[in-house]
């Protein structure tokens, strides 16, 4: 899923760009617009994950390749905006703070908001054939909730789901995090649009 980053409608870049408009032309302005999105896409990413892992356990690795800006911004385009892509496929949970040992039959105790601890007695880890490790449990999700329970499969077996946590998009999303990440692109982008006409001006006043 994206989160898109957009000037339109922010009166403060409408009159950063004003000031220039005597000096550059439409399309200069443009070009200098285009960059301040994409380099504001680029730090909303690494603002974003320091805003997870504060609020979070979720290890590294899962946490670095939860994004990437999909779509850059070019001048030539309509609805001039950059998009970072989160993805919305859950996290396994032994992705966050666990006590979680292959071999060690006793209740699982996961931390994923910092803070919020919950116990799964009927729980267990395992290694899949690829070298996966992960916490599971009896039962299945349906529409993105865990059914506890056991549930046989087609051939007679008990169905063992991995369990899953929030999706990357889900915690950056969340209401502790999405206002910090608003007021951060509100706070940054001005300034780089600023920034990148300064630099447009000074290539044609050399």
């Amino acid at each position: 899923m994206n989160i898109k980053i957009e000037w339109e409608g922010k009166k403060s870049i409408k009159e950063i760009q004003n000031k220039f408009k005597k000096e550059l032309s439409e399309r200069a302005i443009l070009q200098a617009t285009a960059r301040a999105l994409n380099d504001t896409a680029n730090r909303v990413q690494g603002h974003i994950r320091k805003e997870v892992k504060n609020s979070y356990t979720i290890k590294q690795k899962y946490l670095t390749r939860a994004s990437n800006t999909s779509k850059k911004a070019y001048p030539t385009t309509s609805g001039l905006y950059a998009e970072v892509s989160y993805s919305s496929k859950p996290i396994p949970m032994i992705g966050f703070e666990n006590n979680a040992q292959v071999g060690k039959h006793k209740p699982i105790t996961v931390t994923i908001m910092k803070g919020q601890s919950k116990v799964f007695r009927h729980a267990f880890a395992a290694t899949f054939r690829s070298g996966h490790t992960g916490i599971m449990q009896a039962g299945r999700y349906e529409k993105g909730k865990f059914i506890p329970g056991r549930l046989k499969t087609n051939s007679g077996r008990v169905r063992i789901t991995e369990l899953k946590a929030p999706s990357p998009f889900g915690m950056a999303f969340s209401e502790k995090i999405r206002p910090k990440i608003i007021k951060y692109v509100d706070g940054y982008l001005p300034g780089r649009v600023q920034f990148f006409l300064e630099q447009q001006l000074k290539k044609i006043t050399k």
